[in-house]
């Protein structure tokens, strides 16, 4: 007769900001100064200094496979978009954004150009670029622009277990091996210390993780 408590733990799992120069990645950064400038309409120029509640992070997507990249500034609740760009083109640490763009004012159906260069210096973006448009109407601001934005990047977040507690419940007299192995559906199961003797009451051991080691299933079999 054997008796089964399969429990899953995931060892050694990681979430991780990585860094620019590999393929497929998805960084985070933070904007910590710059100035966003509007000209036109009833305002005249308007300037107002970064960070602020609807500019505060920078999301970042490249493939460096295909030297491309999209970058989003975000407001602070890291959801609503203030201004995304794609397809920019990368060349070493320059990512260069020149795209048709739609205009801030939903109702505005005329197109303007977007032209961006973001530049990485260790963990920072550096950032200028405008959005231009045509002159529509006294009323409307036509030219959208970052000088002098600069980003860091949130720091990587780790996660890592280190130590595994099984615990079931025992009764008298009954032997109990626990085992473990790191594939769900197949694979040798591997005895975890020796057998332990029940006593009746709840019965946990633990298990210490090696940094780096895969994720574990494990068992617990009813000895004969």
């Amino acid at each position: 007769m054997k008796l089964f408590v399969c429990l899953l733990a995931l060892v050694g799992w990681t979430l991780r900001v990585h860094a620019l120069d590999k393929p497929g990645q998805q960084i985070l950064y933070q904007i910590s100064s710059g100035t966003y400038t509007m000209v036109g309409g009833i305002w005249g120029e308007l300037e107002a200094q970064l960070p602020n509640p609807d500019q505060t992070f920078i999301l970042l997507n490249i493939n460096q496979t295909a030297n491309r990249a999209d970058l989003t500034i975000l407001c602070k609740d890291q959801r609503t978009v203030f201004l995304a760009l794609s397809n920019g083109i990368v060349t070493d640490n320059t990512i260069r954004f020149k795209q048709e763009t739609a205009h801030p004012y939903p109702d505005i159906e005329e197109l303007g150009t977007a032209d961006y260069v973001v530049t990485r210096a260790g963990n920072e973006l550096h950032i200028k670029g405008a959005r231009d448009f045509p002159v529509v109407c006294c009323d409307i601001p036509y030219y959208f622009a970052h000088t002098d934005v600069v980003a860091t990047e949130v720091p990587a977040l780790a996660i890592r277990v280190s130590e595994v507690e099984i615990c079931w419940p025992s009764s008298s007299n009954c032997t109990y091996q626990v085992q473990y192995r790191s594939d769900f559906e197949k694979g040798s199961w591997t005895n975890l210390g020796d057998p332990i003797r029940g006593n009746g009451a709840l019965i946990c051991t633990t298990d210490k993780i090696p940094q780096g080691a895969p994720q574990r299933l494990y068992r617990i079999i009813l000895l004969p």
